[in-house]
C-alpha cells in the first residue's frame, strides 16, 4: 500500500545529483548546500537525492559527505547544522544504464511539488538520450 502524503509531509524540493559521487558533488554542490543549511535558507520540506554507481548506502554516502564538508566547506563544520542537512541526504545506487533504475526513484521521498536535477555526468549521456 502506498502512503500518501498529508499535506506537512509534502516535500517542497528533491533533487536529484547524478553523479553524486563524483569531484563536482564532493567539492562544490554540497558545501554549497551546507552552507544553505547555515544561512537557513533551504525550503521546509526538501531532499537529496545522490546517485552514483557505488554500492554505498545512506549512512556511508553521509559520512563521505562529512569529510567532504570538513575539507571544502567555506563555513566551519557544525554538528547542529550537518545534523540537519545529513537528514536532508538520501543515497540511491545504480548503474545509469538501466533504464529501470530511473523508474525505481520514485521509491525515495515523495510528495514534491518541484523536482530538480542539477547535475548528469558525461557517462550517462547515452542512456538520458533514452528517456
Amino acid at each position: 500500500m502506498i502512503h500518501e502524503p498529508t499535506e506537512n509531509e509534502k516535500l517542497s524540493a528533491i533533487m536529484v545529483i547524478f553523479g553524486g559521487t563524483g569531484d563536482l558533488t564532493h567539492r562544490k554542490l554540497m558545501p554549497a548546500l551546507y552552507n544553505l543549511v547555515v544561512d537557513s535558507l533551504l525550503p521546509g520540506h526538501f531532499a537529496i537525492v545522490s546517485v552514483g554507481r557505488r554500492e554505498w548506502h545512506h549512512q556511508q554516502y553521509r559520512e563521505e559527505v562529512l569529510r567532504s564538508l570538513n575539507k571544502y566547506s567555506r563555513n566551519k563544520t557544525d554538528q547542529k547544522y550537518w545534523d540537519k542537512l545529513s537528514e536532508l541526504i538520501y543515497y540511491y545506487h545504480f548503474d545509469f544504464t538501466d533504464l529501470d533504475g530511473y523508474a525505481r526513484l520514485r521509491e525515495y521521498p515523495s510528495g514534491a511539488a518541484n523536482l530538480l536535477i542539477i547535475y548528469r555526468s558525461p557517462c550517462v549521456h547515452g542512456a538520458g538520450q533514452k528517456l
